[in-house]
């Protein structure tokens, strides 16, 4: 199992680094046998059976994206220690009870796009567009990135 320092503490490594490597091994994935996609800044390494995305700039890891409800990713393990002690069961309520107000967000039924909700060091989307149902719906995603 990892904990919300290992999650957070690989960004901005290498992914030839031992904190990276040690975080791979810990939840016992490979990234040889991730699905990779190349774009014009970035490198992503998917995990779609795993739920899990680690995205690199540069060669660094710039932030690491986790999946509960997705059309290419399966749901992450029951048993995985999401980072900040998040749990599978956050609604859009509870993360705003253990964060405070986000400092920005988006989405909802104007824009047609699933709310989200960003503070320092994470972006959360959530299951539903429509702002006042939120508050109950679960998160489908989640990414943690160094500012």
């Amino acid at each position: 199992m990892t904990g919300a320092t290992d999650w957070f503490g690989t960004i901005g490594y290498s992914k030839e680094s031992d904190e990276f490597n040690s975080l791979l091994k810990s939840i016992k994935l490979d990234l040889d046998t991730a699905e990779v996609r190349e774009f014009k800044d970035s490198i992503s390494y998917n995990f779609y059976k795993d739920g899990l995305s680690f995205t690199f700039i540069n060669g660094i890891l710039d932030s690491i994206d986790f999946f509960i409800k997705d059309r290419k990713f399966k749901s992450i393990n029951d048993d995985l220690e999401l980072p900040f002690e998040i749990t599978k069961n956050f609604t859009g309520q509870k993360f705003v009870e253990k964060f405070g107000e986000p400092i920005e967000k988006g989405g909802g039924l104007n824009s047609k796009l699933d709310i989200w909700l960003r503070w320092n060091n994470l972006q959360v989307e959530i299951d539903e567009q429509n702002w006042d149902a939120a508050q109950t719906a679960n998160w489908k995603s989640l990414t943690i990135f160094k500012d």
